[in-house]
This record gives C-alpha cells, sequence and structure tokens, in this order.
C-alpha cells in the first residue's frame, strides 16, 4: 500500500544523546546510544555522488540511517542543494530542518532542488534517510543557486485550501531562506481567459 508518511519510528530524534538532530555534535567513531541500541559513526568516502546505503550499512528493510558533513563557505551566500534519496528523508542545515520527503521513491540524483542559505565559515549538514524496501541510497550536491532555474521547476509558493475552505500560500523551504530570497512578492490570479481576478 501507498503511505503518504514516513515509516513508524521515523520521527524519532535518535541523536538526543548527541544533542540531537538540530544540534549534532559528532566525529567518526563516536558511538551514539539510543533505547533499544546503539550505532557507530562511520568515516565514509564514495567513488561517486550516489552514496548505497546497503553497500555502505546494511541490506535491510524498514531501517533508517544518518549522513553528517561539513562545509565551508567563504561569506554568505544562497545555494541549491541538489537532493536525491531512496526512500524518504529529512535534511537540516545548520541545525535547521530545511527539508522533509515523506515518502517511497527511487533515487534521482536532482529530485528537489532546495534553496539554502550557508553562512560564513563552518555549516553542517545532517541527512536522515528511510528505507522501505528494495534500493537504499542518497546523493547530495551543491549548485549555484539561480532564480531562473528556481522559477523554472515552479516550485517557490503553492496554493493550498485549509479544511475551512481558506486559501493560503505556502512554501516547501524554511522561512530563513525565504527571507533571504524574497524582498517582496506579487500576485495575480487569472482565469480561464488568462484574465486577472485577483491581484
Amino acid at each position: 500500500s501507498l503511505s503518504y508518511d514516513h515509516n513508524g519510528g521515523f520521527k524519532m530524534d535518535y541523536l538526543k544523546n548527541a544533542g540531537g538532530e538540530n544540534n549534532l555534535h559528532v566525529k567518526a567513531g563516536d558511538i551514539v546510544k539510543f533505547k533499544n541500541g546503539s550505532a557507530k559513526w562511520q568515516l565514509y568516502n564514495s567513488p561517486d555522488s550516489v552514496i548505497d546505503l546497503e553497500k555502505a550499512i546494511a541490506e535491510k528493510d524498514y531501517v533508517l540511517a544518518y549522513a553528517y558533513t561539513e562545509i565551508q563557505s567563504d561569506e554568505n551566500s544562497v545555494w541549491f542543494i541538489s537532493l536525491g534519496t531512496n526512500d524518504g528523508c529529512r535534511l537540516w542545515l545548520n541545525g535547521l530542518n530545511v527539508w522533509d520527503y515523506p515518502q517511497s521513491r527511487g533515487l534521482v540524483a536532482d529530485d528537489d532542488m532546495i534553496p539554502v542559505l550557508l553562512k560564513k565559515g563552518n555549516n553542517t549538514l545532517l541527512l536522515k534517510v528511510e528505507e522501505r524496501g528494495n534500493s537504499w541510497g542518497f546523493c547530495v550536491r551543491f549548485i549555484p543557486f539561480s532564480t531562473a532555474k528556481l522559477a523554472e521547476r515552479g516550485e517557490l509558493f503553492s496554493i493550498t485550501t485549509g479544511e475551512n475552505g481558506e486559501a493560503s500560500i505556502v512554501s516547501k523551504f524554511a522561512s530563513p531562506v525565504l527571507q533571504q530570497l524574497i524582498q517582496n512578492l506579487n500576485i495575480e490570479i487569472v482565469n480561464h481567459q488568462n484574465k486577472p481576478v485577483l491581484k
């Protein structure tokens, strides 16, 4: 059956004893203890940008893994994190949960293009990936930010209707990123004849 949410247990923070998912402090070799078990952080080098978690960790179903790295930036700047995962995932940059994809999918390298703000100096990146069966892996790359690419994908905002029938403008992106990207917003809604009905 199709599930539109993460596996059971995915939302639990297994890293509480190391600062938690939003304030992680780890290095290779550290052991993190959690209820009913423990895990050891290991340094992993991949021959390409796709990390095959079945080779790196285990060929098990209905499990999850964390990946952590640090990125140095010469200045405050907006970039795309280009992300592909198999299956669902969550992504934190500098402790802020900037992305959540809760469904099954195959790994496509640039499935998600997430605008993020890298601060000058050290930046931390934490990825949590679940396995629902078959393949398991991820790909994370940094791509220079482009408003044209963002507009081309049409993913900055969407209009949704709540249970009370009220329309809302929402974004999948974290509010610090939106504050960096958006100075002002003009919205025009057109009908089927392409005539404005609301500005």
